[in-house]
C-alpha cells in the first residue's frame, strides 16, 4: 500500500520530497488511511499537497502526556 500511495503522492502538480514524508509518518503502518488517502487524491485531481495534508491529518490521534 505505502508504494502505492508514493506514486500518487509523486503524481501530484506541486509534490515535494518532505510533503511525501510527512504524509508517509502520519500514515505510517495504517493500510485504511493510506487507501483512503489514494482514493482522495485519484477523486480530487485539483488537489494541492496542503489539501492532502489536511485530509490525511484527520486519520491522526495525538495522544499528550503529562510531563
Amino acid at each position: 500500500m505505502e508504494e502505492e500511495l508514493k506514486k500518487v503522492l509523486r503524481s501530484m502538480p506541486d509534490y515535494y520530497y518532505d510533503f511525501e514524508l510527512g504524509i508517509l509518518l502520519l500514515l505510517e503502518d495504517n493500510n485504511e488511511a493510506m487507501a483512503d488517502t489514494i482514493d482522495y487524491i485519484k477523486n480530487n485531481p485539483d488537489a494541492k499537497t496542503g489539501d492532502v495534508l489536511k485530509y490525511a491529518h484527520q486519520f491522526v490521534e495525538f495522544v499528550y502526556e503529562d510531563e
